[in-house]
């Protein structure tokens, strides 16, 4: 079982802001999202939650580039499995 980092968004942060959070790689593109007890609710809204199986792109996000970094790629959760599969068969 490889567990590796991600990106996963949070909703109503008024700005683009994600959470970095543990995942279970499923495959190249597909990972389960874990850090369960990380979550709460009352405090922050995940656009993913632990749990579910969400595909991963890689992104350049400039904001967590520290100043006079290059530009660095970064694993965020893009999507669900199921919206993906959904996708593919149209």
């Amino acid at each position: 079982m490889f567990i590796e980092e991600i990106l996963v968004e949070l909703l109503g942060e008024g700005s683009p802001t994600y959470r970095p959070v543990k995942a279970q790689k499923i495959n190249e593109s597909l990972y389960k999202i874990l850090n369960v007890d990380l979550y709460d609710r009352d405090i922050e809204t995940w656009r993913f939650e632990p749990g579910q199986i969400v595909e991963v792109g890689e992104q350049i996000l400039k904001e967590y580039t520290r100043f006079g970094e290059a530009a660095k790629k970064f694993k965020v959760a893009i999507r669900t499995r199921q919206d993906a599969e959904k996708e593919n068969d149209t």
